[in-house]
């Protein structure tokens, strides 16, 4: 997981690959993630032997395409409490720039080497240095049982790994269960002027006859006041359902997370819902 400026655009993004690519406000740098199985790493050693062979074989390649490519820095460091290299280049004469900067980050971690590459006009490499180190002090190296979701700087959250994960145009992430049922969506919208409590009255007023309230409780969620309302009622096919409204209130937004499933799951669906709710983080 990354944290990544708001003001930037996302050039590509390909999660079967797990690679990104972002470009920055002025459209003269630009980043690439991407997290690399070792498996796919041919004769494969150690970090520092990876390091050395890349440093080889990019000077080989750019050198090729007739540019001239200069090894300026190599150091160590860490991210997110892991090894790291960090790996700066000079390229002169390379279209549109006078002189680029060439930067790279590795890391290992269980069974990836995650990359993060910056390109942009030597001349602003100072600038962007606090960039681009912003953004490697926010990357957290994520256990491979995790399964994080969520919307980049808005927040995250894990569900479990045998569920399918969707999110729609950065509005709302959701969760479904291999049997369809439970589902658990998350969703968020401007900050109101009203506490969370006349929210909920508020919320109370317009329930519809159909449904029942079950339940209603004070929790919290990542450390901020949380309501809770639980609802049963009847679906399109007759069957009797359970309904979870939760609300919490970020820093600039209301968090909106929902559930839905069969009623007589209503106890064995609770765990995952508590589950799921208890790893979320907000970030606004």
């Amino acid at each position: 997981m990354v944290t990544l400026p708001e003001t930037w655009d996302v050039e590509a993004r390909d999660y079967k690959t797990n690679m990104i690519n972002l470009i920055f406000p002025n459209h003269s740098s630009s980043i690439y993630i991407y997290a690399l199985p070792i498996s796919d790493i041919k004769d494969f050693k150690n970090l520092d032997d990876l390091v050395v062979r890349s440093q080889k074989d990019k000077v080989l390649l750019y050198s090729r395409a007739g540019l001239d490519i200069r090894l300026q820095e190599s150091s160590s460091l860490y991210i997110d409490n892991h090894e790291a290299r960090r790996i700066l280049y000079s390229i002169e004469e390379h279209p549109p720039l006078k002189k680029a900067y060439h930067l790279e980050y590795k890391c290992q971690y269980n069974e990836y080497i995650y990359s993060f590459i910056f390109d942009g006009n030597y001349d602003d490499l100072e600038t962007d240095q606090l960039t681009i180190k912003d953004i490697i002090d926010s990357f957290k190296l994520l256990n491979k049982q995790e399964n994080k979701h969520g919307i980049t700087n808005i927040f995250t959250v894990d569900f479990p790994e045998d569920w399918t994960v969707k999110s729609f145009r950065n509005l709302l992430t959701s969760g479904v269960s291999p049997n369809e049922l439970p589902k658990v969506t998350i969703t968020f919208f401007p900050m109101i002027q009203e506490s969370l409590d006349e929210y909920i009255d508020r919320v109370r007023r317009k329930e519809k006859e159909s449904i029942q309230l079950e339940d209603s409780q004070n929790l919290y969620i990542d450390y901020r006041e949380a309501r809770l309302l639980i609802y049963s009622g009847y679906n399109s096919n007759g069957v009797k359902s359970y309904y979870i409204n939760c609300l919490v209130y970020g820093d600039q937004n209301v968090y909106y997370i929902w559930s839905t499933g069969n009623y007589d799951n209503l106890a064995n669906d609770r765990k995952f819902f508590d589950e799921i709710i208890a790893s979320i983080k907000i970030l606004k």
